[in-house]
Parts: C-alpha cells; structure tokens; sequence
C-alpha cells in the first residue's frame, strides 16, 4: 500500500495562506517514526554538509533549466486561459489582439465536470472494503470514520482537489502533498502549485506516488521569522549560521511572470528583511550516508532515501531525516521465517545434545537380548534458510524497508517525459491560430473604416497628418478640384471571404479534441436525432472524460493511501469520536489506529458516470433486481432489496433518506410453499414429485385419502421409489397429528419426565 506521512514534532504551524505563486508557508514535512523523524544535520561534518548542500542546489537548478521548455509552453497555456495579452504594435499602434476562449471553454466543461466526478458533492469519498468474511465491523467503521474526517476536517480538500483538476487540465500534470499538521492535530491534503514543484523533465515515471523518481525538490518561500521558530522547535538546525540580510533577486521565469501578470499582482521589494521570502529547498533523494554507526544507526554506509532541506541563498543544510519505514506487505514473510527459524534452532539442539549423551542400552522384548539404540534424525532445515562460509544456517533476512512517499502526482494524458499533457498543448496551437486570423480581420475593417491616404505638399494649409472628425469641416487655402488631386485615400482590399469559414474549422477542430461543443452546454445541435442516437452520441462524447476521470481516481487512490497511513500513525490507540454520518446526522464510533491496516483496501467511491448515467443503470439495475423471482426467493432478498436501493437512492443524490431504511437484519428463509390438496400431492407422486407436508395440513383427512389413493390401481402403477416416499409422506402426517394433539394439551406437553429407571427391560427408548 502506497502511503505517506508527514510532520512528527508538535510544531505551532500557521494555517498555510496561499499567495499568487502558492503556499507562502508550508509546515515542514517529516516523519513520526522515532528512527527516521531525527534531524541528522547536526551529525554531518562541515564539509559533509558543503558537499550536500551544493549537490542538491546544483542538482536543482538542472532540474529547473530542463525543464524550462515545458514551463515556458504552460506560461503560454496560462495565458490564452486568462485571456491576458500582450500589446501589439503590428502593424500599426494598438492594433487588435483578441484571443477567442478556445482553451478555455473546454477546460470549464471538463474540468466541471471531472470534479464533479472525483469529489461528490454529498455522501462517500472512500470506500473501505474488508479483508476477509471476519473484517465487515471493522471495514464500516473506518469506512464511516474515515469519510466524515475527510468532509468536516480537511477543509483544505474541496477547494485543493479544485485546483489540482484545473492545473491537470491546463498543464497536464498536478501535484499534491499529504502529512500530519501537528499544529491542528489532523491529516492534511494540500494542493501544490507546478513551479513550485522541480522534477526534471526526462524522467520516466510510472507510479502516481513518484518512488520510481530519482529525486524531486519542493520550493518553500520562508522568512527569518518563521525559519527562527521552527529552529526553536528543532525542526531545523544551523539557522544561526546564516548571514541575514536582503537575499540576492533570483531571476524568475517566464511562468512565474505569466501567473503574476492574471493574477493582477507585482513584486515588491519594499519592507524589512524579516519578512523578505527566501528560497528554502526541499530535496527527496537517495544519498549515500556515512560509515558510523556509533553515532546514529543511519550512519551505515549504505544508501537510504533522504529529505534534504537546505536554504539556497547560504547554503546551509537545515534539516536531513530519513524517509523509510518496515514495509508492512513484508511483516508476514517475516514473522513466519522467523518462527520457523527458532522452531528449528531448538529442534537441532536437541539433536546435537542426543548426539553428544551417551548411547542408552535397550532391550528386545522378545528376546531379552540388548539391541543397537535407533540414531536421531536431524530436523529438516527450512527451505529458505542460507548458510554461511562454515555452513551454518543464517536467521531471515530483516523486515523488508519502504521509501516513505508524501507527494502524488495526477497526471491527464501520457507523453515520453516526466509531466504529462494536457489541453494547453492540444488546443494552444488552434488557438494561435484562430486569434491570429481574428485579429488580421478585425484590422482589416478598422484600415478600411479609418481611410488614411496620402497629401501632397504643393497643396497649401496645415501642414503633418490632418485627422477629421466626423461632422467637422477643415479650412484649407486650395480650389475644391486641387483637393481631388492633392489627396489620395488608402483604399484596402476587402477581407477574404473564405477568413470566418477558416476560423469556423479550426473551432470545430477544436471542439473534436475535447467533444461535442454543443452536447457538452446542454443545447441542442440542430439535427433530427432519436432519443437513442442522442444518447449513444452523449456516450461517446463523455467516453474521453470518463477515461480521464478514471486516472485521476488512480491517482486519488494513491492519496487516500497517504491518509490512511496517517490516520494508522498518528490516531489514539483508541477512542470514541463524534464524527457526521453520511446521512447528515451526528454519530459515535470507536476508532484507533491498529484498526487502519496496512493492508486494507481503499477505493475511492468517485463514479467516473455522469449523472444520468448512474440514474439510468441505478435504475435498470433496481427493476431487474426486483422483478426476479430466482433473486426475490433467496434468503438474503432483503439485503439485495437494500443494497439496490442505497444505489438508487445515492445516484439520485438523496443520502439523506438512508437513515430512513431498516437496518440489515439476519437473512430471513424464504416462505414455505402454500398448502396443497391431498389429491395434489398424490398426482405429484405419480409424476415422481413428492411434496413435504404442510404445517396447515388437515393430517386426518390426507392421511385417510393417502391411504385411499395407494389401494387404487394409479396407486399401485407408483414406482419403488415413490411408494416408499409415500409410505413416509403417511407416516410425517401421522407425527404431525401426533405432535399437534400434544400441543393442544397442556397438561401432556408439560408432564414431568420420565425416568428410564422406571422403565420395563427391552422396552424401546
């Protein structure tokens, strides 16, 4: 199970605000773990310390210039989004610069529509789905727990999970990063904006939890105030080792203009140098440690995966924790072997101690005469088991260990390198090209509306362009017929017809990258299409988002993992917690962290369906279910009648009416058949049917025309096997006369029993 955790020292953090570029402050993130949540920057020498610090500096910087292309496309993305452009000056002042919404209307449509997918808007976000047929108690209260935490603690989720579907849209990959907020006590899902995120771009990855990476750096912006307090907390370490001062402007990027300019915000460089940001990095890579186990058990000369933060403008290494825990999926293997290992060190010693006593003499009861003591066996070695160089056997290898993983990357579509795709790189290019045909004809009708020209000199009067108003006569010292002669108008070609033709196919190109621009609004086509034909092209259309809704549940799976695992460290061994059902209605369950185990699955309960999609099945699903009779008939037809109609009752967005439902009972057996006549029963035999007897039946009556039927000829043409199914059918409505003559009298059915001292020899029991 892939999850990941975070802070360990109870750290006063601030809620993180989020500026123009992301989080301005961000909590630290580390490990609980008591051996790999201490802060080893104390333990590395000097010039270890150097060494690390360049390495992740200059390791960050390739990161970034390899990456440089790609930012610089998403700046062009985030551009044609906002709608902001620059100025144009060609080919004449001011000339016209529209950009039509072409990427933007799809990134609505979709990502309204994907967010509405991934995070409902009532109801389950998780699902807990238990492990074996004795884990159903434990699966729905954590299941139970784990939703209302997530709905009622985690406020930062909805607006996070908003944005984070956004920048995958836009720019094709997203980032966001799941620890513990000590300062609140609780799990926390943050969203992380993409340059604020460093990875370089030839990487390959293929796992949303990025430990197939190499190395990734997260970018905090901290001032003095905030490094001085998590230093006085022993977050951080060498923080007197820095030279305060103003830090040096680092040259932003291209995105980071791009993102200032939307945002409507500049720089300033205004204020005290306490408050000025700086640069701290957060580099999660393998590092090879030191050979000194004395000083910490870190220190084995082996390589573990490292978080290394550093403040870039000193250079100082303020904090290196190892980020590897037991690997849960590993403990079975482990505790097994070691079993078997100590089974078979106590069974060899006993072995080598009979070897080592001297031989006992035994006798043959036969004969009296002393025969040779059998040898011991020597106890059969475990398959897995390794010896050494003397040939002696080894105990199992360790707990295997995992690389702790906080950060999970959503991405939309593949591509050959780290980041994916997304719309900017599908649409940008179309919209380029549709704003600049735009624009080329709206500058066209304003050369022609204007009328500029040419004046000849030898005419007298003002001299320099002369601009008219309209309405406006101009005095000039000429005949009327000179100025025919003096002026010429500039008289431009009309626009090519075939231009808003032009422009109606790239739109239309567009919309077929995404889907049907007029499904996706909800209005009508224009053509005459059936019911059904509309709702297969409604099908198809939303086909490409329903794909793209299953990986971002992927991916979200990979988070919910994140929290789990948090939820299975950081939680009281036990406690009784007053949480928000899903009904809306307050709710008590007990709750602790063992009941979260490693191994248990969480899906999350995202339906990448539209609504009219899960109404419809919901619903076909509910009447099939119904109208069976081979369903209706089984013993747990009420928990099937339930489950279809929580079904039905969440795909219509009514959760609130499930505290309404009974709560699932045993299963009841299905209802005895009704009662027949004995003539009935009689032509069952005959057709090698026998039917049981009925709690309602008339004993007398059937015993005497049972009786009856078996003297008659059909009586007697039964087979073997039905006469003596009849014989007994006889004798069940004889018991039952008997057993019901009991119960009609009170005093026969509460007699004292009898003693079986009492009774005759040979009398049968």
């Amino acid at each position: 199970m892939s999850v990941t955790e975070p802070p360990i020292e109870k750290v006063a953090v601030p809620i993180p605000g989020m500026s123009a570029m992301g989080s301005s402050m961000r909590p630290p993130t580390s490990e609980k773990n008591k051996a790999a949540a201490v802060n080893l920057a104390a333990l590395f020498t000097e010039a270890e310390r150097a060494t690390m610090a360049t390495t992740v500096c200059d390791d960050y910087d390739a990161d970034v210039k390899s990456r440089a292309p790609r930012m610089e496309r998403c700046a062009t993305y985030q551009g044609l989004y906002a709608s902001v452009m620059k100025n144009k000056n060609f080919p004449f002042q001011n000339a016209a610069n529209v950009n039509l919404p072409i990427l933007t209307y799809p990134m609505l449509q979709v990502q309204g529509r994907l967010y509405d997918m991934i995070w409902p808007a009532n109801g389950k976000v998780l699902t807990s789905v238990p492990t074996n047929i004795n884990d159903v108690k434990r699966a729905m209260d954590t299941e139970t727990f784990g939703n209302a935490y997530i709905r009622n603690k985690m406020p930062e989720m909805a607006q996070g999970l908003d944005d984070t579907l956004h920048q995958v849209c836009i720019y094709g990959s997203a980032f966001r990063r799941t620890y513990w907020n000590d300062y609140e006590e609780r799990v926390a899902s943050d969203w992380i904006p993409i340059a604020d995120f460093v990875v370089m771009d030839t990487q390959r990855s293929q796992d949303p939890s990025m430990r197939d990476v190499p190395r990734y750096t997260m970018v905090q912006r901290l001032n003095r105030i905030e490094l001085e307090e998590w230093a006085a907390k022993g977050i951080y370490e060498h923080v007197d080792l820095i030279q305060w001062g103003d830090p040096t402007p680092k040259e932003t990027s291209t995105f980071e203009d791009k993102v200032k300019v939307v945002a409507g915000v500049t720089s300033s460089e205004d204020g005290s140098t306490d408050d000025k940001e700086r640069m701290v990095l957060e580099q999660h890579r393998k590092w090879r440690m030191p050979n000194r186990p004395d000083e910490d058990p870190a220190f084995d000369g082996s390589t573990h995966p490292v978080m290394i933060t550093v403040d870039e403008e000193s250079s100082q290494i303020l904090r290196v924790v190892v980020r590897e825990e037991d690997d849960p999926t590993d403990h079975q293997r482990y505790q097994r072997q070691t079993q078997e290992f100590e089974a078979y060190s106590q069974a060899k010693a006993a072995f080598e101690a009979m070897l080592m006593a001297p031989p006992q003499q035994m006798m043959d009861p036969m004969t009296g005469m002393p025969m040779p003591a059998p040898m011991p066996t020597a106890p059969p070695m475990p398959r897995w088991v390794e010896t050494d160089e003397d040939d002696q056997p080894l105990p199992p290898k360790k707990q295997r260990t995992r690389e702790i993983c906080f950060f999970t990357h959503y991405r939309a579509f593949p591509s050959e390198g780290f980041y994916g795709l997304g719309f900017g790189d599908f649409l940008s290019g179309l919209n380029k090209a549709v704003n600049t045909i735009l624009n080329q004809h709206i500058d066209g009708a304003t050369l022609r509306n204007a009328k500029g020209g040419f004046i000849s000199r030898t005419m007298k009067g003002q001299r320099g362009p002369i601009a008219i108003s309209p309405g406006e006569l101009v005095e000039v010292d000429a005949p009327m017929g000179s100025l025919k002669d003096g002026i010429l108008w500039n008289d431009p070609p009309p626009n090519d017809p075939t231009t808003m033709s032009l422009v109606d196919l790239l739109i239309s190109s567009a919309d077929k990258l995404v889907a049907s621009s007029d499904l996706m609004s909800g209005q009508s086509s224009g053509a005459n299409r059936t019911a059904k034909e509309t709702q297969i092209l409604a099908e198809q259309m939303m086909m490409q988002i329903t794909v793209l809704a299953r990986r971002m549940k992927e991916a979200f799976r990979h988070e919910l993992d994140k929290i789990w695992r948090c939820w299975g460290v950081f939680l009281p061994d036990e406690e009784v917690m007053d949480i928000v059902g899903e009904t809306g209605d307050p709710q008590q369950v007990v709750v602790g962290r063992a009941m979260f185990l490693p191994d248990a699955h969480v899906m999350p309960a995202a339906d990448p369906r539209t609504k009219t999609q899960r109404i419809d099945e919901t619903m076909a699903v509910f009447m099939m279910v119904t109208s069976n009779p081979y369903l209706m008939s089984l013993p747990t037809r009420d928990a099937i009648v339930r489950t279809v109609t929580e079904d039905v009752l969440r795909a219509h967005g009514a959760e609130r009416l499930l505290k309404f439902l009974p709560p699932p009972g045993p299963a009841q057996p299905p209802p005895p058949p009704p009662p027949k006549q004995y003539f009935e029963e009689d032509a069952g035999f005959l057709q090698s049917k026998p039917t049981p007897i009925h709690q309602g039946d008339d004993d007398e009556r059937h015993t005497a025309g049972h009786r009856e039927f078996a003297a008659t000829p059909a009586g007697q043409s039964m087979s073997k096997e039905m006469k003596l199914a009849h014989e007994q059918h006889i004798r069940d409505h004889e018991a039952a006369k008997i057993m019901k003559t009991a119960q009609r009298d009170p005093q026969l059915a509460s007699g004292p029993p009898i003693d079986p001292s009492q009774q005759p020899q040979g009398q049968m029991q």
